[in-house]
C-alpha cells in the first residue's frame, strides 16, 4: 500500500474519483470487459504476454492453418 500511497495521497485520489470517466474510456473499459483481453498500449499487453507466457493481442479468426501433409499415405506391412 506504501506504493499506491506514494502515487494517489488521498487529495489526489479523490480528485481523480470526482473527475469520472469520458464515455469513450467507459466503452472502451466494456468492449475489453466483453472480449477478455487486457486494456493498455501495446508495450504493456506485450509486458503481460511475457510475464505470463500467453497470447493476449487479438489473433486472426478461424480455423488455424494446418502443416502441409503428403497426399498420398505410406503403408505398412505386416508378414
Amino acid at each position: 500500500m506504501e506504493r499506491w500511497h506514494r502515487r494517489w495521497p488521498d487529495a489526489s485520489w479523490r480528485e481523480y474519483l470526482a473527475a469520472g470517466e469520458s464515455e469513450s474510456k467507459l466503452n472502451a473499459i466494456r468492449r475489453y470487459t466483453h472480449t477478455g483481453r487486457p486494456l493498455g498500449d501495446a508495450e504493456f499487453v506485450h509486458l503481460l504476454e511475457r510475464e505470463t507466457k500467453r497470447l493476449l493481442t487479438m489473433q486472426k479468426r478461424g480455423p488455424k492453418k494446418r502443416a502441409h501433409r503428403e497426399e498420398r499415405q505410406d503403408t505398412f506391412s505386416f508378414g
